[in-house]
Parts: structure tokens; sequence; C-alpha cells
């Protein structure tokens, strides 16, 4: 769900901007050096499953994001980031636009307008990959989310299905 202030904002144009590191985390940087990764456990795997060959996902530590913290997921395969995942939890609706109208006016300041709109994501095409912001209600609050996710994952190896 966009929260409907938000539809106002948006213009339609591709990004031609790569995307922007989220506290140290950097698409197709290796994790190697990386601290404090922890990996999911099985029941977080049933709720968001491995897509790819040799692919990790792992929780860190929260970020300091637009003078905010935000919880973090990363997505790996074979050590490398590729997918990195901040999101917020807020318990006020108003809240939870004041944020995601943040978030956005600062993807728009770093890469321009966005690539399209449709339903609760907003998209910017990046040169690197792409860059999703989505607003959901769930039950416990108002869900910010940033999906930025590289280009990358076109060459990797997707996992057979596994009835």
């Amino acid at each position: 769900m966009v929260f409907p202030q938000i539809d106002r904002v948006l213009k339609t144009k591709t990004s031609m901007h790569k995307s922007f590191p989220v506290g140290i985390y950097e698409l197709n940087v290796s994790t190697n050096s990386l601290e404090d990764l922890t990996e999911f456990s099985d029941s977080e795997y049933a709720t968001i499953p491995r897509k790819f060959v040799n692919e990790k996902k792992y929780n860190v530590p929260p970020v300091n994001f637009l003078d905010r913290q935000w919880s973090m997921q990363l997505g790996t395969v074979d050590d490398n980031i590729y997918k990195i995942a901040p999101y917020i939890l807020v318990h006020n609706k108003d809240e939870a636009n004041l944020l995601a109208k943040e978030t956005i006016h600062f993807c728009i300041k770093e890469l321009g307008q966005p690539s399209e709109q449709k339903g609760g994501l907003i998209i910017w095409d990046t040169l690197d990959g792409n860059m999703i912001i989505q607003t959901d209600e769930i039950s416990e609050g108002w869900l910010v989310s940033l999906f930025i996710t590289s280009s990358e994952v076109r060459n990797f190896k997707v996992l057979p299905y596994i009835k």
C-alpha cells in the first residue's frame, strides 16, 4: 500500500545513477571483511527462501540512515552482496507517511525521478540494478522498506524447483 500523500510527489523518469550504499553496505561488495552477519534461521529461510545457488541471507546490526535506525538484511551469492534491504516498522501512520516521504525525496535527490510506480512500490532503475521503496500496513503497524538489488542477479544460477 502506498500512502495517499506519496502518490502526488512522483513523476516517471529513468535514473542513470548508480545505487547508493546504506551504511557500510554496498552492492557487489564482498562480505568477507564484514562482522556481525547473522545468517537466517531455518524459519526465516522458510519465510524468505533462497532463490539462487550459493545464496545466503543475513540479518545485520541496525544502520543509521536518514537520521533513523533501520533494521537491515542482506542477500549474498558467493559472499558478494546482491541485495540490501533496510526497513523500519512504525506504529503511527503519520510517522510512516513522513518517513516514506523523506525516503522518497532522498532517493529522488540521489537517483532522479522514479522509473515507475505500481501499487505499493516505487521503482528506480539504476546503472547497477534497481531500487524499490515499498510501504505496507501489517498487523504490527506500518512498514517502510527499501530493496536495493544488483543487476548481477541476471547472471546467477537459479535453484531448481524442489517439491
